[in-house]
């Protein structure tokens, strides 16, 4: 009966993780494609028209560092960050579940004390303009902090899960269809 109940809120908070999984990707790779345009466009200027956009530096830098923590929040909720499966894997079956809650906890743990500081970082930096553009500095580390934010958000999911995991033998999956194959399509050179 509870393991029902749970199982509905993991469902329910499993659904959250992918969307916002993929809206990650979708807004990173949005900002890949116009740091990319901006990039090109300043190098066309400079070698044809022998002028330049002097602000495109921050703005592809900024870009960037988006691009990047939205991605490392996407791959964490996709479970496709680095594992070490070896230690796992020497664990008798019973003790797997309680392995994954613990690396889950200490990892939502440890965003949770990033968001700290990034709070304070972001409310210390928010009257600094960047040199260029004049925009506060704190631009820069809100991507962290919304990262902070997913990853505490996927880690406590996958709590969740491995609760239900415990209490009735069956692990949950937050993605129960691979989002690619990890098995290569037949005929298909490597």
């Amino acid at each position: 009966m509870i393991t029902d109940s749970l199982s509905r809120w993991f469902a329910g908070a499993a659904r959250g993780v992918r969307a916002l999984a993929l809206a990650q990707l979708a807004v990173a790779g949005i900002l890949l494609t116009f740091a990319m345009c901006v990039n090109g466009a300043e190098i066309v200027m400079r070698s044809f028209f022998n002028t330049s956009y002097p602000d495109y530096y921050e703005i592809v830098g900024i870009a960037f560092i988006y691009v990047f923590l939205l991605s490392a929040g996407a791959l964490y909720a996709r479970d496709e960050d680095i594992a070490i499966d070896m230690l796992y894997n020497f664990l008798p079956r019973t003790a797997r579940p309680w392995w994954i809650l613990t690396v889950h906890l200490l990892v939502a743990i440890t965003m949770a004390v990033v968001l700290f500081y990034t709070w304070r970082l972001i409310g210390l930096q928010s009257r600094t303009p960047t040199p260029l553009l004049g925009i506060p500095e704190a631009v820069k580390w809100w991507p962290l902090a919304f990262a902070s934010l997913s990853i505490i958000y996927t880690s406590l999911v996958e709590v969740l899960g491995c609760v239900i995991w415990i209490a009735s033998g069956t692990r949950p999956m937050t993605w129960p269809e691979p989002f690619f194959d990890s098995e290569p399509m037949e005929g298909a050179v490597i």
